[in-house]
């Protein structure tokens, strides 16, 4: 039985605006990640999430209707905004990522929030407005950083004298009709010595911290936070993603070529993993 059936799109199909077929729209939209662009950089934040998938309040469209999808960038510094936008529905933005602070510098607010930079001063993490907050750096280590925010909870604080803080978690959903995490935050970056623990990675597609090089890029598609590390810029954040889920009393087509639509039982379901458009009939 499709996880939508008792409560979604497929039960509420009937007739709408102008006496057309109409069925309710779920959404997901994830913001593009953010990196981390310097020395003793903090992971950086994941982009924001926002979702009514599942049991939320639906909006209606009708045949006829089009959905215009903008997808957000990762970055090397703050993520880029995903978007969706109609004349019939109300626009939903999910925002970009804030950078993980360089060295001695706080981390950026954002969808959520980047880690606080490492270098002997007290860094906080910044402020996630559609997500988790960015771990501190405590002003007594020497180069570990603080953790980017995730969707599902914040980044951690480093502590002393090596230990760099792990990115927070993702967020799952089901809304393509299988669980997956979205929006992890990146790791921080820690001392350059062999035995120094890295900040891992957020479930979601956050990349882990590295030591003097070696942080790791958030994952494309899934808004995950780049990782930080002691020596340069670390990794980038991942893009982000939108997905629209509705009954398939009413037919569906995206465009460009690179988004996907299928079905999930009794509904479908299309994928953007660049900016497009979904047009209904």
């Amino acid at each position: 039985m499709p996880l939508l059936s008792t409560f979604g799109a497929a039960s509420k199909a009937g007739f709408g605006r102008g006496g057309k077929a109409k069925a309710d729209l779920f959404y997901l939209v994830l913001g593009g990640g953010a990196g981390s662009p310097g020395q003793s950089g903090g992971g950086g934040g994941a982009g924001g999430l926002t979702t009514n998938f599942p049991g939320g309040s639906a909006d209606e469209i009708v045949a006829g209707d089009s959905v215009t999808v903008n997808i957000g960038s990762g970055g090397n510094s703050n993520g880029g905004a995903s978007e969706i936008s109609s004349s019939a529905i109300t626009t939903r933005t999910a925002n970009g990522g804030g950078a993980g602070g360089n060295e001695r510098a706080n981390g950026q607010s954002g969808g959520c929030g980047g880690g606080g930079g490492g270098g002997n001063a007290s860094n906080s993490g910044g402020t996630g407005n559609q997500g988790g907050n960015g771990g501190n750096s405590p002003s007594a280590n020497a180069n570990p950083s603080g953790g980017g925010g995730g969707t599902a909870n914040n980044g951690q604080n480093s502590s002393m004298h090596q230990n760099a803080g792990p990115g927070g978690n993702g967020t799952s959903s089901s809304i393509n009709g299988s669980s997956q995490d979205f929006g992890g935050g990146g790791g921080g970056g820690t001392h350059g010595f062999p035995g120094a623990p890295i900040g891992s990675g957020g479930n979601g597609g956050g990349g882990p911290g590295g030591r003097n090089s070696g942080g790791v890029s958030g994952t494309n598609g899934q808004g995950g936070g780049g990782g930080g590390q002691r020596l340069g810029g670390g990794g980038s954040g991942g893009n982000g993603k939108v997905i629209l889920r509705f009954s398939n009393k009413l037919s569906g087509s995206v465009s460009p070529g690179s988004n996907s639509i299928g079905t999930d039982g009794d509904d479908n379901v299309a994928v953007f993993n660049v900016g497009g458009t979904l047009t209904t009939s």
